[in-house]
């Protein structure tokens, strides 16, 4: 997987945090962007520039931090951690 970040937001830390906690983080790629400066390979993922920004493995785009948040916990298998109920199943 591939997380595009940006270390001044507070929504991208929160899925960084959350890699760690669901002990994903060995499986998860950073990839600092400045959204602002329209890099091409965070405009692929996501045309609204907007990070955070996470690339699964299956090739699927999740653009939003609860969302993001939500599929790390279920990816881990972990029922001590809350959801955010930000996706949509």
């Amino acid at each position: 997987m591939k997380l595009y970040s940006n270390k001044a937001s507070p929504c991208a830390r929160l899925a960084l945090a959350t890699a760690h906690e669901t002990a994903l983080a060995d499986r998860v790629e950073t990839v600092w962007t400045e959204p602002w400066d329209d890099a091409p390979e965070l405009l692929a993922v996501n045309p609204l520039a907007k990070a955070p920004a996470l690339l699964t493995d299956n090739g699927i785009a999740l653009i939003e931090s609860g969302c993001i948040c939500d599929y790390m916990v279920s990816l881990s298998g972990r029922d001590d951690l809350p959801h955010f109920g930000a996706c949509r199943r």
